[in-house]
């Protein structure tokens, strides 16, 4: 069960980081 959670909050965490990641992209490109 360990396991499952700390998937569960590495999936949560990577899908954040990405939307971030895919915001602060499109940010910057809506700059240029």
């Amino acid at each position: 069960m360990v396991n499952t959670c700390a998937l569960t909050l590495a999936n949560t965490w990577t899908r954040a980081s990405t939307k971030s990641n895919l915001s602060w992209t499109e940010s910057y490109l809506l700059r240029i």
